[in-house]
């Protein structure tokens, strides 16, 4: 079973967004799919405005918007540029790059979300 933390290309990705999952109501111990099914749950639960998105990847970016209670992800933008920088998309000498990061921040965070769920079904369903 691969574990997604160690992916060579999206390893520190998964990680962040794994390791910012506030699963509060799941034991300490909880495996990451627990953690990944939490966020929908807790979209489901939450979300009001499931109808106005046509694609699931952006109804999932504009719940993870509004700053769920059940995640830990940065909100500001100098925050968010330091997650740039550690994912290697932000640059001090490429205003430019930085900011399509931060505008595309919630999107990435959604696309990851969505990956790691589908991954971690099909390693469980094995």
């Amino acid at each position: 079973m691969e574990n997604l933390r160690e992916h060579p290309r999206f390893g520190k990705m998964y990680a962040y967004v794994l390791d910012n999952i506030d699963a509060y109501n799941l034991p300490k111990d909880a495996t990451d799919l627990e953690k990944i099914n939490f966020i929908y749950s807790e979209y489901d639960r939450e979300y009001i405005n499931k109808d106005w998105h046509e694609w699931w990847v952006d109804a999932l970016e504009a719940y993870l918007k509004t700053m769920p209670t059940c995640t830990n992800y940065q909100f500001t933008v100098g925050y968010i540029m330091e997650v740039g920088k550690d994912w290697g998309y932000c640059d001090v000498s490429d205003s430019k790059k930085s900011w399509k990061f931060v505008n595309h921040y919630y999107y990435i965070l959604a696309i990851i979300i969505i990956r790691a769920r589908r991954i971690l079904m099909q390693q469980n369903s094995n």
